[in-house]
Order: C-alpha cells, then sequence, then structure tokens
C-alpha cells in the first residue's frame, strides 16, 4: 500500500500543475508513513501562501519525524505571515542550532513588518532561567531593527517582575 501512494505521488508529480492535487496531497501529508508524509509535503510546500497549506505546515510543527518537521520550519520561514511567531517561538529551543538560526533568520524578517509581537514573546525569553534560551533570544535581538528601544522595554521588563517578586 506504502508502495501505491509512492506511485500516485511520482504520477502527481507529472503534471506541471500540481494545484488541482492539493487536497489529495493534504491527505498524504497526514498519512502514517513518514516518506508520504514528506513528498507530499515537498509538493504542498510551494503553496504555503494558501491558508489551508499554511494550517498544515503548522501542525507539522509537531511531526515526529526531524527531516518533516525541518522541512515545514524551512517552508514556513519563506512565508511572511506572521502566524508563524508563536509556534517558532514553541519550537525554537527544542530543535538544534542549525534550524534554530533558519527559525531566527525568519523572525528577524518578519519583525520588519510585525515587531510588536515578536518582543511581546522575546521578552520574557530573556529573562528565561533556561542559558540555551536567552541565548537564543539574543540572537534573535540582533536581529531586530529597534534594538535599543528593546532592550529598554526589558529592562523596565525586568524591573516590574522584580517589583512584583520583591512585594
Amino acid at each position: 500500500i506504502k508502495e501505491e501512494r509512492l506511485l500516485a505521488l511520482e504520477i502527481m508529480s507529472q503534471f506541471s500543475k500540481m494545484d488541482r492535487f492539493l487536497n489529495v496531497l493534504s491527505e498524504m501529508v497526514q498519512d502514517p508513513d513518514d516518506d508520504v508524509r514528506y513528498l507530499a509535503a515537498n509538493k504542498l510546500a510551494p503553496y504555503i501562501q494558501t491558508k489551508d497549506i499554511f494550517l498544515l505546515f503548522v501542525a507539522l510543527l509537531q511531526d515526529s519525524v526531524d527531516r518533516i518537521r525541518h522541512l515545514a520550519i524551512h517552508t514556513l520561514a519563506k512565508s511572511d505571515n506572521p502566524e508563524i511567531i508563536q509556534p517558532f517561538f514553541e519550537r525554537m529551543s527544542q530543535e538544534p542550532e542549525e534550524i534554530q538560526n533558519v527559525i531566527i533568520t525568519a523572525l528577524g524578517q518578519l519583525s520588519q513588518q510585525a515587531e510588536e509581537p515578536i518582543i511581546i514573546r522575546i521578552l520574557p525569553v530573556l529573562a528565561d532561567e533556561s542559558a540555551d534560551n536567552r541565548k537564543i533570544a539574543a540572537k534573535l535581538l540582533a536581529q531586530m531593527p529597534n534594538k535599543k528601544a528593546i532592550v529598554r522595554r526589558f529592562l523596565t521588563y525586568t524591573r516590574g517582575v522584580a517589583f512584583w517578586l520583591r512585594d
């Protein structure tokens, strides 16, 4: 049966326009076999700007197979959709450094158009007890255009936390 699904993917790839197969590929991306999921996701990647496909790739961020999850990260990183901010922040600390750098670069580029949602997410991470998380947040901060203002907000944030803890 796996061979039949792989053959179907091969036949679909012979067509110049894959958009007629988006529904079938969307189902195949949820297949139990990781080879089928990976190939289907590869075929769907050019359609990342489509809302349904975008949501499929966000779901693939939780895939247990590294190559599928990393394909999803690389594909989502190419989109300019600010909805990747939260899922990327949630995923960042769980990925190897190479993939973290892809996420950081994507979030850095997004900060040009959607700085506020990133700032809201980065402030607590800069104060995280995990040195690795703070390092990731510092790398992202270095990519952002308005570093001084963000550092000022961070200091205000930490002062507020200190007062709260003192009281």
